[in-house]
C-alpha cells in the first residue's frame, strides 16, 4: 500500500481550507440577492433553492411596491399559473404595478411559513397562506426533526429558531458566518457548480410529467393519503397556535392583507375524507379569520373544479383550470386590497 506524503497531506488540507475560504467570501446573502435562482437551483423543480434565492431577493425590493407573496404546498403550487399571469390580472384590477411571488414548495409546514414570513415581510404586502385540513391534523413537532438539523431553505430566522424552542429542540449555533450557517443547504446543492459551465438551469416548478392516477390504482393511493391526515383533535391546537404566531408577526411587520386559501381536493374523494374533522377544521379557520381579521377563502365550488382536472387527490393538471384557479385567486386578492375589508367565502 502507497501511503500519501506527508507534502500531499498537507497539500490536500489546503485546497480543502481555500475551497471553504473561497465559499465563505463568495456564497453571502449579497451574493444570494444578486443571483438568478436557475444559477443555485440542482434541477428544473429544485424549489427550495427557488424559493431561497427569490426570499432573498424580495428583500430588495422597493418597500412601498405592492407584493403579493404566496405560501403553500405542491397542491397550491400546482393550482396557479405562472406568476405573472396573476400580476398581470391584480396589476390590472388595482390599476398599479403589483408582483407576484410564489414561495411555495413541496411540504412546505407552518414552520417554513413562520420563517419565511419573518424573512421578507414588509407593510405593503398581502400574503396568502395555504392551509388545509390534512395540514392542521398531521404536522406535529416529532415530523420536524429532520429539518432541524437540515433545513430546507437557505435562511435561518429568529422565528424558526423559536417554533423549535417552543417544541422542545436545541436553538441552532450560530457563527455569524453566512456560508457555515447554513452549511447543509449549500452540501446540498453542490452539484450546482457545473451551472457555471453549462449555465442555468431551465425553471419548470411544475410536474407536468406526473402521470395520472389510474382507476385501479386509487384505493391504494387514498389509504396513504387518509393515513397521513392524522390526529386533528391531538395537533390542531398546537397548529392554530402557530397561525396565530405568524399572524401577529406579519402584524407587526406593518401587513394589514393576510388570506387563508384551503388547496384545491379532487370531487372524486370528497366524500372519502374524514367529513367530520373537515367540518370542525372548517369551523375553526372561520372562526380564527374572524377573530384575527383576516380573509378565509374557498375557491373549489367557484372555479368548478372536476375530478379529469387532477391527476390525484389534490394536485391540478389541466392548465386552463390553473388559469381558472388563477384568476379567481386574482379577483379575492384585488378586491381584498382594493376596499381593505377581510372577507370569508361560503
Amino acid at each position: 500500500m502507497v501511503r500519501p506524503s506527508f507534502g500531499a497531506a498537507i497539500g490536500a488540507l489546503l485546497v480543502a481550507f481555500t475551497g471553504i475560504l473561497l465559499c465563505i467570501l463568495i456564497l453571502t446573502p449579497d451574493f444570494m440577492r444578486r443571483t438568478d435562482p436557475a444559477m443555485l437551483m440542482t434541477r428544473p423543480g429544485d424549489h427550495y433553492a427557488y424559493v431561497t434565492s427569490r426570499a432573498f431577493q424580495l428583500q430588495e425590493e422597493d418597500p412601498d411596491k405592492r407584493v403579493v407573496v404566496l405560501l403553500g404546498a405542491s397542491s397550491f403550487l400546482h393550482a396557479l399559473g405562472d406568476d405573472s399571469e396573476l400580476e398581470t390580472e391584480i396589476s390590472r384590477e388595482l390599476g398599479e404595478q403589483v408582483q407576484v411571488v410564489n414561495l411555495s414548495a413541496p411540504g412546505e409546514n407552518l414552520w417554513e411559513y413562520a420563517s419565511i414570513c419573518d424573512f421578507v415581510a414588509t407593510p405593503n404586502d398581502i400574503f396568502v397562506l395555504d392551509l388545509g385540513a390534512k395540514r392542521i391534523a398531521d404536522f406535529a413537532s416529532i415530523k420536524i426533526g429532520p429539518y432541524v438539523k437540515r433545513p430546507r431553505f437557505g435562511f435561518i430566522t429568529d422565528a424558526w429558531t423559536d417554533e423549535l424552542i417552543r417544541a422542545g429542540f436545541d436553538a441552532p449555533k450560530s457563527t455569524g458566518v453566512y456560508f457555515i450557517d447554513n452549511f447543509n443547504f449549500f452540501l446540498a446543492r453542490r452539484t450546482a457548480v457545473k451551472n457555471l459551465i453549462l449555465g442555468p438551469v431551465k425553471i419548470n416548478r411544475y410536474n407536468d410529467a406526473r402521470p395520472r392516477l389510474a382507476d385501479d390504482e386509487w384505493d391504494e393511493h387514498m389509504a396513504r393519503i387518509l393515513a397521513d391526515f392524522g390526529d386533528y383533535d391531538a395537533n390542531s391546537d398546537s397548529n392554530f397556535l402557530i397561525l396565530e404566531r405568524i399572524v401577529k408577526l406579519l402584524r407587526l411587520r406593518g401587513v394589514q392583507h393576510i388570506a387563508i386559501v384551503n388547496p384545491p381536493v379532487n370531487p372524486r374523494i370528497k366524500h372519502l375524507l374524514p367529513q367530520q374533522m373537515i367540518a370542525k377544521f372548517e369551523d375553526d379557520v372561520q372562526s380564527f379569520a374572524e377573530t384575527h381579521d383576516i380573509s378565509y377563502w374557498r375557491l373549489d365550488a367557484t372555479v368548478g373544479l372536476q375530478d379529469s382536472d387532477f391527476d390525484d387527490w389534490c394536485h391540478i393538471r389541466a392548465p386552463e383550470v390553473r388559469s381558472a384557479y388563477s384568476k379567481e385567486l386574482s379577483r379575492r386578492i384585488s378586491a381584498y386590497a382594493r376596499t381593505g375589508r377581510s372577507d370569508i367565502s361560503p
